[in-house]
């Protein structure tokens, strides 16, 4: 597993998801190819990081974020409110888990779980 820092090719858009010059890490390579140029490149998984929304280019990807329904969950660490939102796209297993949860929610209204769409993004 590589543990490399550097910057996607900015030439490839697909190359820096979150369309800003911030520097990458390198999780691992995958594979490696000669393109139809000649050039020899490397098939590589970008280790996974927070980014400000605002940096994230418009597309699919962001398009399908947007739309889909979230799983939503915050908690108090020193003094803050912090909230994470995570997709829940349906016939998946967290959906399935989800829905479990919220029927046991119904019969346990304590239970700090909540489901937004993309219109309601508060948590409980």
């Amino acid at each position: 597993m590589a543990s490399n820092n550097t910057s996607p090719a900015s030439s490839d858009p697909t190359s820096d998801p979150a369309g800003s010059d911030i520097g990458w890490e390198i999780q691992e390579i995958l594979a490696e190819r000669t393109s139809l140029s000649g050039e020899n490149e490397i098939l590589v998984v970008w280790k996974p990081g927070w980014i400000p929304k605002g940096n994230l280019m418009d597309g699919h990807l962001r398009d399908a974020w947007e739309t889909s329904q979230k799983w939503s969950t915050s908690k108090t660490v020193a003094g803050r409110r912090m909230e994470v939102l995570l997709p829940v796209f349906p016939h998946t297993q967290l959906a399935a888990d989800l829905e479990l949860i919220a029927r046991n929610k119904r019969q346990r209204p304590e239970s700090p779980i909540h489901i937004s769409s993309s219109s309601d993004n508060s948590a409980d």
